[in-house]
């Protein structure tokens, strides 16, 4: 008794291999279930069948929906696995055509690598709510029909989905231009300190539980005020945070290295990325010195 056929030109060897690694989860105790496979012309068909008595007609519609639930597991996570990322490819090719073939490639493997980390900036619960709607028109559909062409589910059945991939390309490529130019900020920043004098060897930097920060010469000496007042003078703005002053001071000193003590009180990690990147390996972090537990150049610890 056949209870499902799935066709397909260009995943045969893939749903094949899948067949293999899950059939025996298909296969319930009380009946014995097969998949026959055919090829015609290049579609290869799957065709799943039980054993067909008269105890298991009676329980037929049970037992297909049974197995027709699994397939449709089957197939959905092939989507979720390789598929999805072919269409994602279809679409870079398509509406980034005058990109060269390195950039395209470039921007594909990123946007595979940032749909899988958490901190994505994707909405989980649309998320879901897609997923759950591409599943249960796959099981709509070979419900109905009993049979399935996985091609033609791909290309007529997943518009919403399609619709819902090609609204994360565009999120990621938001990020990635923001990304893009945050990089060239820092090429040209580390240009321009390359070519400044620098003003001293260390600047210290002491990170406080309220979120202040004091920047300390290499001789000791508390320069935070000099360096708010530089920022308000050369900007010619009132409204500041200690993170721009830091990154003033770091511009105008061009210190060949930076020590942050007890740098798990600063919050702002893009400043901190931002200091990595500029100084590498001559960015250090202190939490135990002299500096980060005493009173020292006449300030007072308020950490």
């Amino acid at each position: 008794m056949n209870v499902a056929v799935i066709s397909t030109c260009l995943y045969a060897e893939e749903l094949e291999d899948k067949i293999n690694k899950k059939w025996k989860q298909i296969t319930f105790p009380i009946f014995i279930s097969t998949c026959k496979t055919k090829k015609q012309g290049q579609m290869t068909c799957f065709y799943y069948e039980i054993k067909d008595t008269l105890f298991l007609r009676f329980y037929s519609r049970f037992l297909g929906k049974k197995i027709r639930l699994r397939i449709c597991t089957l197939i959905f996570n092939m989507i979720q696995e390789n598929i999805q990322y072919e269409l994602l490819r279809e679409m870079i090719d398509k509406e980034y055509s005058t990109l060269p073939i390195i950039e395209r490639n470039h921007f594909f493997e990123s946007i595979k690598q940032w749909l899988a980390l958490p901190s994505a900036g994707i909405d989980r619960e649309q998320e879901k709510k897609v997923k759950n709607i591409l599943f249960s028109e796959l099981l709509d559909f070979l419900e109905e029909n009993k049979k399935i062409h996985l091609e033609g589910f791909i290309q007529f059945r997943m518009q919403q989905y399609k619709t819902y991939l090609r609204q994360l390309m565009e999120v990621y490529l938001q990020q990635w231009q923001v990304q893009q130019e945050y990089n060239h900020f820092i090429e040209l920043l580390q240009m321009f300190l390359s070519t400044q004098p620098s003003q001293m060897e260390i600047l210290h930097v002491v990170a406080h539980k309220d979120g202040t920060l004091t920047i300390v010469d290499d001789n000791g000496k508390d320069i935070t005020d000099w360096s708010i007042q530089e920022f308000i003078k050369e900007l010619d703005i009132q409204e500041w945070s200690y993170e721009d002053i830091l990154m003033s001071a770091v511009i105008q000193l061009a210190p060949t290295k930076v020590i942050i003590h007890k740098h798990e009180y600063i919050k702002n990690q893009k400043v901190m990325n931002t200091l990595k990147r500029l100084f590498s390996a001559n960015l250090n972090f202190c939490s135990q010195c002299s500096r980060c537990t005493e009173e020292f150049s006449g300030y007072k610890n308020r950490g």
